[in-house]
């Protein structure tokens, strides 16, 4: 920088005051990098209030001022280059011209950068740390590392230029740094491994000069090492290897091989197991055998490690860890003989029968007792109803089936219940619960006929149902047999009786053949009536009968507890009914059944006939007999008989629950009773009452009162009078029926109410038309009637005909005097 120093012109300003004038001098100086400060001095001048500082590159050719108010001197901060100062004063009449110039220059001094050089351990660099370098010129570093060492990496402004050992900086314009890093001079030893395994440490590993380094080899799991590689040369199958004293490069290699187990297959006679032997299996591996069986014979077992698997025709071992065994034995091929017995027979052997292949078989088949074979189906084909089949040289499965037939049975009778009527009433018996067992069968005619008793003529005794007109009778009454023959579509025929005690006072005998019985075959056998009675406490006598089953011999039919003997039924048991016919002194009888059941094995069937019930006239109702059971749960057959009551109509005798519309059995009610027996497939027997409570009708009840009195009543003439009526429907309510209330007054001259306008008119009319509802309402009240004798009747007619012939009706008498 150069600059000018001891300059003092003298500098005269002309205000507007003539007499002032100072002078400006530099009076310091001084410099840093690329500016200057610069202090300024003048004289004073009296006149002045300020003073103000001009400058700039060119004379005369200033800056905007700068006012330092009354200070004689001031320093500027200035760049390099050159300058022109001058002065003005100012007061509060203007300012001064210029003063004389005052020049100054600022030379620019000269430019210089850093270059940084620093170096690691081991080497050096020369020139070392913060080297000063004149802006435009060159520098060279030179880099050497230490003995046994070599120059790592250069990084010049913090990028690498390589591992150079001298590097130039030239027309530097910028600082710079430059560091060297060494390192120790080294080998590589190639590590590498085969698949299945690892060597550690592996890849291109730098070894120091000198230095020792050790391998380690490790196989997979389940792997091995087979082989180690030292510069190409094979040390053997070893898991650890350490280069000593490395003074140049190495390679080692190692491989592996999978580990190996021993699976040993072997067989019996009549097949064998492929692969055989012992067969070598790499760990992990899976490995099949087939099982092949010779002709005609199968596989029976496979063992694997001992334990049986089966009978496979393959076998695979899967994922191998350790060492197996397999062996297979074989037998013959066998078929099946599949036999199917339907019910009321057998087959004998009873299937499935297993037999060898190529092998004969005989089979028989036997009905029981009174059933025959309807038919044999060999592979599903009827070979005809034969007793005996033989397969022969069998080579392939086969079914043989039988079917049996019951021989054929007569049909069941069935009477209806004995009845009770008064002498001549219309009176139906009823054969139509009648029966046949049989499938395919039916019952194709009846026949009625009166067995005791006065005789009577019957209406149709060929059909099912038939009427008479029940005889007059003495006072003691007359008891009526009649038997009801049935006969089935082959000829077969079955005969059931029935009593129908006419009786005008006496009350028929209630017969109690005691219950049904179940017992062994050689068993001794007590029927018991003591059960019977008369409700007008009149001496009976007994006559016991057997209805059904094997005939065997009573003690004393006339006796009250007959026994007998069962003797041998056989396997298949029996069934036997008994009939107890009770007659009063009257001659009125009445019968009763009872079931003992003899079995050799079987259990009898337990007959439930549902509780007793309550019904109404023409409801349906329905008997239920699904509560009935058989341990052995073998019920084939449910049979149904009216034992007393209203005769009836079953929907079908032989239901589970038959139904039947309930009769109209008039004002008094009546009791139902039935009877539910029920029959297994051994034939045995039991059975079951139910009671029918059929309700009396209840009907509608009319009421008329005369001041509310039933009379008849006398009123004095004058005096009130109050004819009221009510009803109660009973059974009747909402049936349509014809209201009369009417009145016969003096002169038996006729009136009538009409319910609906509710006033009397003259002649007999009906009062309303309608349905049948509780009522109470007053038809009449005056104290104007004249005297005389009056009957109000009130009666309802069921006819609904406008025609005064009531069906129920009440009436009052009042005198009026």
């Amino acid at each position: 920088m150069k600059h000018k120093t001891n300059i003092l012109p003298q500098l005269f300003a002309i205000l507007l005051i003539p007499v002032l004038s100072f002078i400006i001098t530099i009076t310091a100086f001084s410099s840093y990098a690329d500016c200057a400060q610069v202090t300024l001095a003048w004289n004073s001048v009296a006149e002045s209030t300020g003073y103000k500082i001009y400058y700039g590159s060119a004379s005369r050719a200033y800056n905007a001022p700068v006012d330092v108010g009354n200070n004689t001197s001031h320093t500027l901060d200035l760049a390099s280059g050159d300058y022109f100062f001058a002065v003005t004063a100012y007061n509060g009449y203007g300012e001064s011209t210029y003063s004389e110039e005052a020049i100054c220059s600022i030379a620019a001094p000269p430019v210089a950068f850093s270059v940084t050089a620093t170096a690691g351990q081991n080497g050096s660099i020369t020139p070392t740390g913060a080297v000063s370098v004149i802006q435009g010129s060159s520098q060279t570093f030179t880099i050497t590392p230490a003995t046994n060492y070599h120059v790592s990496n250069v990084l010049v402004d913090g990028s690498s230029v390589g591992a150079v050992t001298s590097y130039t900086f030239s027309s530097v314009t910028a600082n710079h740094t430059i560091s060297a890093t060494f390192a120790i001079d080294t080998y590589t030893i190639t590590a590498s491994a085969g698949s299945n395994g690892s060597i550690s440490p592996s890849g291109s590993v730098t070894v120091n000069k000198t230095a020792s380094q050790t391998f380690t080899i490790t196989p997979a799991t389940n792997y091995h090492v087979s082989n180690v590689l030292v510069d190409g040369v094979s040390v053997g199958p070893v898991t650890t290897y350490t280069f000593s004293n490395v003074i140049q490069a190495h390679t080692v290699a190692a491989t592996f091989s999978i580990d190996t187990h021993t699976i040993k297959s072997s067989s019996g006679t009549n097949g064998g197991v492929f692969p055989a032997g012992d067969i070598p299996v790499n760990h992990g591996s899976n490995q099949s055998f087939a099982i092949s069986p010779a002709q005609n014979y199968h596989v029976l077992d496979v063992i694997v490690d001992g334990v049986s698997v089966g009978a496979l025709s393959s076998y695979t071992f899967s994922s191998v860890t350790t060492d197996h065994t397999i062996s297979a034995s074989f037998a013959i091929d066998t078929h099946t003989i599949t036999t199917l017995a339907g019910e009321n027979g057998s087959i004998n052997p009873n299937g499935p029968v297993t037999v060898n292949h190529g092998e004969t078989k005989q089979f028989i088949i036997a009905p029981n007792e009174n059933y025959h074979v309807s038919d044999v189906l060999v592979d599903g084909t009827s070979v005809g109803a034969i007793n005996s089949y033989i397969f022969e040289n069998i080579t392939t499965s086969h079914t043989i089936a039988a079917s049996f037939a019951h021989d054929n049975r007569p049909p069941i009778a069935d009477a209806g219940p004995d009845q009770k009527a008064d002498e001549n009433t219309t009176v139906t018996l009823n054969g139509a619960n009648s029966t046949d067992i049989d499938e395919n069968d039916s019952i194709v005619s009846y026949a009625w006929l009166q067995v005791s008793g006065q005789a009577v003529t019957l209406s149709s005794p060929e059909k099912a149902q038939t009427t008479f007109t029940a005889p007059s009778v003495d006072p003691e009454g007359a008891a009526l047999m009649f038997q009801l023959t049935v006969t089935d579509s082959k000829g077969l025929t079955a005969s059931d009786s029935c009593i129908v005690n006419v009786c005008s006072v006496n009350i028929t005998p209630i017969a109690d053949a005691g219950p049904d019985q179940t017992l062994k075959e050689g068993d001794s056998v007590i029927l018991d009536g003591s059960g019977s009675s008369d409700p007008d406490n009149d001496t009976i006598t007994y006559l016991w009968e057997q209805v059904s089953g094997p005939q065997v011999s009573l003690s004393s039919s006339s006796a009250v507890k007959p026994t007998f003997s069962s003797g041998d039924v056989g396997p298949d048991g029996a069934s036997y009914t008994f009939q107890l016919t009770v007659t009063d002194s009257g001659g009125l009888k009445a019968t009763d059944t009872c079931i003992v059941n003899i079995s050799y094995v079987n259990i009898p069937p337990v007959a439930n006939a549902g509780p007793d019930q309550s019904a109404v006239k023409a409801n349906v109702t329905t008997l239920d007999g699904s509560g009935s059971s058989d341990v052995d749960n073998n019920i084939t057959s449910y049979r149904w008989t009216q034992l007393s009551g209203a005769p009836v109509t079953l929907s079908d005798s032989s239901a589970i629950k038959p139904t039947f519309t309930v009769p109209d059995v008039g004002l008094n009610g009546d009791s139902l009773v039935f009877q539910l027996t029920v029959t297994d497939n051994g034939g045995l027997e039991n059975s079951d009452t139910c009671t029918v409570n059929v309700s009396a009708i209840k009907p509608p009840v009319p009421d008329i009162k005369a001041n509310d009195q039933d009379g008849p009543i006398t009123v004095a003439k004058g005096s009130r009078l109050r004819i009221s009526v009510s009803l109660n429907p009973g059974d009747y309510a909402g049936q349509k029926v014809d209201w009369w209330i009417t009145a016969n007054t003096p002169g038996n001259i006729w009136n009538s109410y009409i319910w609906g306008r509710r006033l009397w008119v003259s002649g007999i009319r009906v009062s309303y038309q309608g349905a049948l509802t509780t009522v109470s309402r007053t038809v009449l009240d005056s104290k104007k009637l004249p005297a005389g004798d009056y009957t109000f009747y009130f009666a309802i007619d069921n006819n609904m005909d406008k025609i005064a012939d009531s069906t129920w009706s009440d009436s009052v008498t009042v005198h009026i005097q």
